[in-house]
């Protein structure tokens, strides 16, 4: 599911990687009450209860004005988990049926949501649900067949442009992989992976450098094409998670794996000052979402526990449990406590 504490960041994108693959594959071949005890079911629905906004709908994260994508697919989700369609509460899915309707019906999201109504239409346990009415028809016959030509205009997350092209962190991936694999095959094709892991933790670099005050992005800027051998499909920005954050993280994973160190290395150093600068007096971290669309980063103003969490490792794998493990020992009492 999104994610299940109030501080965390809780997105589509969460939603789909965490909740909607799992709860939709578990619903069509009918095991969902097998995996999802009832206790499960209920703190589901509370989450999806108290982010709902005022309105009725859902946004694409939880600090959002409501989307039809987020409606839809919060909305589904509550019926799937077995809410009644005037159930919930405060009348929770009558609201989200009604900012649906009042907002041209469900025919109206993107990809994503349709895959939700694909879902319920597949197993047809309890019917189409009244938003389905009004277009139940159109879904049937052309939900299936139009998605190529129109997610142009359907695309949910125009706040977070390229979101398939992640150099920082793909590039991190791929040279922790190819370091496991030396590891376990060290003499097959040595100098080849020897090669790429220079000019892979020299991209990384590349990418800090030109992030004032030693901030990683997960993409590259602009004029960094002609500056690495790596293929560059696109120039815009784009990320799964909020980027600074998660791109440091994986930055400063993929520089130790490559061998980089706070003292030999100074895209570590720098990537070090930025997370503890960025520490809470309580000891947490929290960047908001609007790092996003403003490629600058944005305090949250409270802390984030997946924040936290990524400081905190991007912290122990750049070796500052050996300089002052105080910081750590803050960002771990704010989890275990939270």
């Amino acid at each position: 599911m999104v994610s299940p504490h109030p501080l965390d960041f809780g997105s589509v994108c969460d939603f789909l990687d965490e909740g909607f693959l799992e709860v939709f594959s578990l619903y069509v071949p009918r095991h969902l009450n097998v995996v999802f005890y009832e206790e499960h079911r209920r703190e589901i629905l509370r989450y999806i209860y108290y982010h709902q906004n005022e309105d009725g709908g859902w946004g694409l994260h939880i600090e959002g004005h409501s989307t039809m994508i987020g409606t839809v697919l919060n909305y589904v989700f509550m019926r799937i988990i077995g809410e009644g369609p005037d159930g919930g509460l405060n009348s929770a899915c009558e609201r989200g049926r009604k900012w649906i309707l009042d907002h041209g019906g469900a025919v109206m999201t993107s990809s994503w949501g349709r895959y939700g109504l694909k879902a319920k239409m597949a197993v047809h346990q309890h019917g189409n649900p009244p938003e389905m009415d009004r277009g139940s028809r159109y879904l049937v016959e052309n939900v299936y067949h139009k998605e190529e030509n129109s997610l142009n205009w359907l695309n949910p997350v125009e706040f977070l442009e390229d979101v398939v092209i992640e150099y920082t962190e793909c590039t991190s991936s791929s040279i922790q992989a190819l370091v496991l694999f030396r590891k376990l095959y060290p003499g097959h094709r040595k100098r080849e992976i020897d090669i790429f892991l220079i000019k892979a933790a020299q991209f990384i670099q590349d990418v800090q450098s030109q992030m004032a005050p030693g901030k990683f992005h997960v993409l590259p800027p602009q004029n960094m094409f002609k500056q690495t051998s790596f293929v560059v499909i696109s120039y815009r920005y784009g990320a799964w998670g909020i980027c600074f954050f998660y791109g440091t993280w994986f930055a400063l994973i993929a520089l130790s794996a490559a061998g980089k160190t706070y003292e030999s290395c100074e895209a570590v150093r720098k990537g070090v000052e930025f997370l503890l600068q960025t520490q809470y007096a309580d000891g947490g971290c929290g960047e908001s979402y609007l790092s996003c669309p403003t490629k600058c980063y944005k305090p949250l103003g409270h802390t984030n526990f997946v924040h936290t969490s990524l400081a905190m490792m991007g912290l122990i794998h750049a070796g500052q449990a050996d300089r002052d493990p105080a910081p750590i020992h803050r960002e771990a009492r704010v989890l275990v406590n939270g």
